[in-house]
């Protein structure tokens, strides 16, 4: 009984001031206008969804972001998905929804399609959930995405909103 109440009085101790101002206040990231443009470059894995590594993936993504909706195109180079070894483009057009936190922190819900060479060029889709944190002009992000083939998706990304 003592130990509870114990952390709950450490918790409660430690906070000066206005314990919400900083999680409840209106985002002041003045580096996001209405519309602005953007770029990413992508890196990781897709996984075979039956179970094993399908392979690496590197890629790009440049666009416009208006204030909920991203409009891109994406490159990417995934590994092993045709010949073993060898990079297989895959290009796509993306839709994304942005659900901005009041952190700043935006929650991302992604639609992608286009097309592959597999063994020979064949349409290509993408349903994707994600994550961006603005660090100024500068964003880190992260998706899984579920994709053509049975495959998952999981990358990471480093990019700028101008």
């Amino acid at each position: 009984m003592l130990v509870p109440a114990l952390l709950a009085l450490s918790l409660v101790a430690g906070q000066s001031g206005d314990p919400y101002d900083d999680d409840y206040a209106a985002p002041d990231d003045d580096t996001q206008g209405a519309s602005s443009p953007f770029i990413m470059t992508w890196g990781g894995n897709a996984w075979d969804a039956d179970g094993g590594l399908a392979g690496a993936l590197l890629g790009g993504e440049a666009g416009w972001s208006w204030e909920a909706v991203d409009l891109s195109v994406g490159g990417y180079g995934y590994r092993g998905l045709h010949e073993e070894g060898k990079y297989a483009p895959v290009i796509l057009g993306r839709i994304g929804q942005r659900l901005r936190s009041y952190g700043g922190m935006e929650g991302t819900l992604v639609l992608g399609i286009g097309a592959a060479k597999t063994t020979d060029w064949v349409t290509w889709f993408q349903f994707g959930l994600g994550v961006r944190i603005p660090l100024g002009p500068l964003l880190l992000g992260g998706e899984i995405t579920w994709e053509q083939n049975n495959l998952i998706r999981l990358v990471g990304g480093l990019g700028a909103r101008f």
